[in-house]
């Protein structure tokens, strides 16, 4: 009877140390797959009717590229005492060209911040819902598309 009675204890004692392990296994795992704000992308929305937002000087944006289907932008802005969003909208139909052009905007809410520190933020959008809507409307999964994004001087290309 004790033999087995050793033998339960033990069990149990294993069980929780087995259990122990995994839970803290899993809690590194989700902090090693945790992105900061600066590294979360967002996918663009894409919308039938729209109105290209100007800045008004709200925020500046200093750099962009396409790097595998996403777009990268580096902004800045006034604030420090609120969170700001930023969302990237584009149009449902492209401007016919060669190659086709696409509008694309940002949407920019500073939720109310009147503070003027200068912040800098990058910025991550997945194109991949525009590479589908020129599939479904050319037929083809492969082209390029440039974009003009309000508050941005310069023609950006998307290769897919």
């Amino acid at each position: 009877m004790n033999v087995f009675k050793g033998m339960v204890i033990a069990a149990g004692i294993m069980s929780l140390f087995i259990y122990s392990c995994n839970k803290q296994t899993t809690a590194v795992i989700a902090e090693s797959n945790v992105l900061t704000e600066e590294e979360t992308v967002k996918r663009i929305v894409i919308e039938d009717a729209w109105e290209n937002s100007t800045t008004d000087g709200a925020y500046e944006i200093n750099s962009a590229e396409v790097v595998d289907n996403v777009l990268r932008l580096s902004v800045t802005y006034g604030g420090g005492c609120e969170e700001h969003d930023f969302e990237l909208v584009g149009a449902s139909a492209f401007a016919e060209s060669y190659p086709v052009q696409a509008k694309l905007a940002i949407q920019y809410d500073d939720n109310g911040d009147e503070c003027r520190s200068l912040l800098s933020r990058d910025l991550r959008f997945d194109l991949t819902p525009l590479q589908h809507l020129y599939a479904s409307q050319y037929g083809i999964d492969t082209g390029t598309i440039l974009f003009r994004l309000g508050g941005f001087d310069k023609f950006i290309r998307y290769d897919f």
